[in-house]
């Protein structure tokens, strides 16, 4: 500390040296532009993710790719809506019970997995590909894409077998009136709408969280029956689910019966 020198003034100065003066000027702009260039790269790394780059210098080969995902996207959930919905045709036979309605939505999706899941994952359900998406295993196009085949595939679906159903037997209650249209989600009208809409919450969050253990990188080594385990899950939450608010845990599975 060193004595002002100027005439009629007095105080205490401290060299910039002990304040850091120019030095830690310095030092801080380097670490301000050191921030503010990694805050820049991790907002260009979620742009990158988000936007994808499925779509950048197209050629047929990316094509190609983008539409095999799409079609396997549309039979794979085809495949859930035929097969799934089929299990509650009951006027053809005997009326088919709870369980077996739960486990056979359980075998649809497993097969669909099976089928399409190496080819564009298979997701048959556009909440699905929304936590996909939020996980970065899938962008925002794609996850567009996906969703509007998905709704697509199950339009099909339900359509191929309302097209092989006696139309006096494609009713969730045959001899009711009015008839239920078969695989139409009614959540069940004891509950209040508060009820309802968090139950059918739960459920596809349920769902979500199932969905994200098996895409855990924890668990690249016990995928050898991932199939068979994601279908007993789907099963394991049906069933109970089912009494509450129909559980869809699925827009394209509530999306095509109430379109046909």
């Amino acid at each position: 500390l060193r004595h002002s020198g100027a005439p009629g003034q007095s105080g205490l100065h401290c060299p910039k040296q002990l304040l850091g003066g120019a030095g830690q000027t310095e030092q801080g702009g380097i670490k301000a532009s050191t921030m503010a260039k990694a805050e820049s790269e991790i907002a260009t790394g979620f742009k990158r993710e988000l936007l994808g780059t499925e779509f950048k210098d197209l050629n047929r080969e990316k094509w190609m790719a983008i539409i095999r995902r799409a079609l396997a996207e549309v039979f794979s959930t085809a495949t859930l809506m035929f097969i799934g919905c089929m299990g509650l045709v009951g006027g053809l036979s005997k009326a088919p019970d709870h369980f077996a309605v739960a486990f056979n939505f359980g075998i649809a999706v497993m097969a669909g997995l099976i089928t399409f899941g190496h080819v564009s994952g298979a997701h048959m359900n556009p909440g699905l590909s929304l936590t996909a998406m939020i996980l970065g295993k899938l962008s925002l196009p794609m996850w567009i894409i996906y969703s509007i085949f998905q709704c697509i595939g199950a339009v099909l679906g339900y359509g191929l077998l309302m097209a092989i159903t006696p139309s006096d037997k494609f009713v969730t209650v045959p001899g009711t009136t009015p008839s239920v249209p078969l695989c139409c989600n009614f959540p069940n009208p004891m509950l209040s709408a508060g009820q309802q809409f968090w139950s059918e919450f739960i459920f596809s969050a349920l769902l979500s969280l199932l969905a994200c253990a098996v895409w855990d990188r924890r668990n690249l080594d016990k995928h050898d029956s991932v199939t068979l385990r994601f279908g007993l899950g789907v099963f394991a939450i049906a069933y109970g689910g089912v009494q509450y608010s129909g559980c869809s845990m699925n827009p394209a599975r509530t999306f095509g019966p109430a379109v046909v």
